[in-house]
């Protein structure tokens, strides 16, 4: 007896979802029905205009990687750049650009890779756009759509520990602005968090949860444009000409 009002709260609420939903589905669908002609035209254009830039791009990412076999004429520099690395958090790297920028404007390099980023780049905002770019590829491409179905997972698997109802969801529905439905959403949101779980077990398991997105979502971003394949096909072979022999 003491289910009962549980189960009746919960079948309330999947009846009310259910009817939204369709109902969502069924604009989408109309939505897309009259979009789909323009955006064909739109992608196409896009393709057309993006190739000739990424070409521009992979060039860099191959200068970049030419540009690297100095450090093995400049051991204190390849060091230097190894710690600097290693401090630093990889969410940190992958969500801010400026963070990994600003340790190869740091750097102190000899006179022979001076000259070679003169020789070889336009200025020197190129070359850091270029050296951070390529870094950037590299940390993203170690992983791969296997690994990132498994983070996918993850992060569901997070979701159903901290919530009892998806909080994306409740969040699309109240879009619609609807009056009735907002005081009823009210009342779930309040019963939002899975039972016995405290304030601070609820952060931790959200920040976990931060983390596996930004994985995915740079991932994602780059996964299919012709840096990330450039990267993908030699990475072993960039790996192995970083590393520095004492």
């Amino acid at each position: 007896m003491k289910n009962k009002p549980n189960i009746f709260f919960l079948l309330t609420i999947g009846c009310i979802l259910l009817l939204i939903l369709l109902k969502i589905f069924a604009n989408q669908q109309y939505t897309m029905k009259n979009t789909s002609t323009q955006n064909l035209k739109s992608i196409k254009l896009y393709s057309s205009v993006t190739h000739a830039t990424q070409t521009s791009q992979v060039q860099n990412f191959i200068k970049v990687w030419q540009f690297l076999y100095s450090f093995r004429d400049n051991k204190t520099l390849a060091y230097e750049l190894k710690r600097k690395l290693e401090k630093q958090d990889i969410m940190k790297i992958i969500t801010d650009y400026q963070t990994l920028s600003n340790i190869f404007k740091s750097l102190n390099y000899d006179e022979n890779q001076k000259k070679m980023i003169n020789e070889m780049f336009k200025n020197e905002k190129e070359f850091v756009d270029s050296i951070t770019q390529f870094y950037l590829y590299l940390i993203i491409s170690q992983f791969n759509e296997s690994k990132i179905n498994d983070l996918k997972k993850q992060k569901e698997y997070i979701k159903s520990k901290i919530y009892r109802i998806d909080p994306g969801l409740i969040e699309r529905i109240k879009q619609k602005n609807d009056p009735e439905l907002n005081k009823i959403l009210s009342e779930i949101d309040k019963q939002l968090y899975q039972p016995n779980l405290s304030e601070r077990k609820i952060k931790v398991l959200l920040a976990e949860m931060e983390k596996i997105e930004t994985i995915i979502n740079a991932y994602e971003q780059r996964k299919d444009d012709e840096m990330f394949k450039w990267m993908i096909e030699n990475r072993e072979k960039v790996l192995k000409s970083l590393i520095v022999r004492r």
